[in-house]
């Protein structure tokens, strides 16, 4: 297992070097505009899966970015 030493990056200083507007990325990973903005103050967690698209939309591994995440109502069956 690789772990990555490269600091991590924040949410919204990618979101912003990218040009993309915050509605139009939470819109993409399924979350609201709200929900978004208190990820980006580390205010609330987002769960891994939604994290992992983030993390595509942006293009960067997860493992770099600056963001608490859960696995809060994953993996369980019916």
């Amino acid at each position: 297992m690789v772990v990555s030493t490269a600091p991590k990056r924040s949410v919204l200083h990618l979101i912003e070097e990218r040009g993309l507007r915050h509605g139009w990325v939470a819109a993409r990973i399924g979350v609201s505009p709200a929900m978004l903005s208190n990820v980006m103050r580390g205010k609330r967690r987002l769960r891994v899966d939604t994290a992992q698209r983030l993390a595509e939309l942006l293009g960067v591994p997860l493992d770099e970015m600056d963001i608490r995440t859960h696995t809060r109502g994953l993996g369980h069956g019916g």
